[in-house]
């Protein structure tokens, strides 16, 4: 075989730069490669670092939540700036919940508004030595309720906040019960009159002998409290209620009942986003629907139906008292479904919350069954008079 020298001197260099360059790739890939790992290495360690931070902060925030905290105020509008912190002791306490937290639930809010203002102590030694949380007291129980929180918080916001019955809070306005000075100037037999007070200042006032805040319901921008007047003695069961409605910045009243006996006031429906509440109750033979709905309050009132059925207990109280009007034993000089004076003030409050009921028709169908010794029989009576 003859070889072509030249041609194979020729094919060398090709040859020799061909491995340079692979060889290059190899070293160059490897580095690469090494550079990589170094950079994930370093990228895992700083991730566990922030992980292990986040749940740190995480589980602080659901501690301090599930310690407690009621559902709280929000701010209104974001150009609010904060009321100056309100120090108590050696320990300094927002005066209200941050505007800045408006977006958020209540709660957060409440939370975040506390971590805030500790933070901040902490720089000026303005924590009073209080923990952050600890059994029986801390910073956060005591500025959640500087707040206006209480502990526990009801399930359901629905429901409301059982209030102080001679104080209160909403959106960081402080409300208390006092005489009103104008009665306390007039003659000896003026009606007694009391009045509440907001950041001191009086809002209204009520010709009652005392007035107490029954709940408190909250919204995203408002806060409602609900209060009750009336006179001592057994014989008054007749109250005056009133609804106050706070934004923060002021607030307005509005009549939810007057003179109504024993009233159940309820809230039937509740929206915290669209700032919405729906009160309703019995009175007088009517169902009575007080609304605020876009910042606008409105009453109304319609006519209960006299075929309503009776609610289960109410059917089984008149039931028990019929039934009693025909026994052997009763007096028959003293036939009556409305014995003593409980007895009479529950059976005007059936009167007056179902139409289908009169006082004076039950107490004629008692001296019948009395006098005669004998009364409907149960299928009878709870479907005439039950309506069930």
């Amino acid at each position: 075989m003859n070889l072509d020298v030249g041609m194979i001197w020729r094919r060398k260099p090709a040859v020799l730069a061909a491995n340079l360059v692979g060889n290059f790739a190899v070293i160059v890939l490897g580095k690469f490669r090494l550079r990589i790992g170094q950079i994930t290495m370093k990228f895992q360690q700083r991730m566990r670092v922030i992980n292990t931070a986040a749940r740190s902060a995480i589980w602080v925030l659901l501690v301090a939540i599930l310690s407690g905290p009621a559902l709280a105020e929000t701010g209104t509008e974001k150009s609010v700036t904060p009321a100056a912190s309100a120090p108590v002791g050696d320990a300094v306490f927002p005066s209200m919940v941050d505007p800045k937290y408006e977006q958020e639930t209540p709660a957060k809010a409440r939370v975040h508004t506390c971590i805030d203002q500790y933070n901040k102590n902490k720089l000026t030694s303005a924590n009073g030595g209080l923990k952050w949380i600890e059994k029986g007291g801390g910073y956060y129980i005591q500025c959640n309720t500087r707040l206006g929180g209480h502990s526990p918080r009801p399930t359901l916001s629905q429901e409301g906040e059982e209030a102080d019955r001679d104080s209160a809070m909403a959106r960081g306005a402080s409300y208390t019960i006092g005489d009103n000075p104008a009665s306390q100037s007039k003659a000896e037999d003026a009606t007694p009159s009391k009045c509440v007070y907001r950041n001191d200042e009086k809002l209204l006032c009520l010709n009652a002998e005392r007035i107490a805040f029954e709940k408190r319901y909250w919204t995203r921008d408002f806060d409602f409290l609900v209060i009750s007047g009336s006179f001592s003695g057994s014989g008054n069961r007749w109250w005056d209620w009133k609804l106050i409605i706070e934004d923060g910045k002021g607030a307005i009243t509005k009549p939810l009942a007057d003179n109504c006996l024993a009233c159940d006031i309820r809230v039937d429906r509740l929206n915290f986003q669209s700032n919405e509440i729906v009160f309703i109750h019995r009175q007088e033979k009517r169902l009575e629907i007080a609304t605020f709905r876009a910042g606008q309050f409105t009453l109304q009132k319609s006519k209960l139906d006299p075929r309503e059925p009776l609610d289960e207990d109410t059917c089984g109280d008149l039931l028990g008292r019929y039934e009693y009007c025909s026994k052997a034993e009763r007096n028959t000089v003293d036939c009556s479904m409305a014995l003593a004076n409980s007895g009479h003030f529950s059976l005007l409050r059936i009167e007056d919350q179902y139409a289908g009921i009169s006082y004076d028709g039950m107490q004629r169908m008692c001296r019948a069954a009395c006098s005669g010794g004998k009364a409907m029989d149960r299928k009878t009576f709870l479907k005439e008079v039950c309506r069930r």
